[in-house]
């Protein structure tokens, strides 16, 4: 099997975790600084290039009510 990499999504920054080969822990990435969503898009495909992941999960934002947010 080949890495997850986990995304927790913002406008300027993003959280990254990749797990192991086995998908069995994870370990934190560092966080990505970016521009605008195209940068962030392309800094998301360069690490899972980097990395060799096939699998990218992304975060669902919800507010602490858990309601959907407009993030979400």
């Amino acid at each position: 099997m080949t890495p997850v990499l986990a995304v927790d999504w913002g406008r300027r920054r993003l959280g990254l975790a990749i797990s192991d080969p086995s998908r069995t822990i994870g370990r934190p990435l560092p966080t990505l600084h970016v521009g605008n969503r195209r940068d962030a898009e392309l800094e998301v495909a360069r690490v899972a290039a980097e990395h060799g992941v096939e699998v990218i999960v992304l975060g669902r934002p919800l507010l602490p009510d858990g309601d959907e947010g407009e993030s979400a």
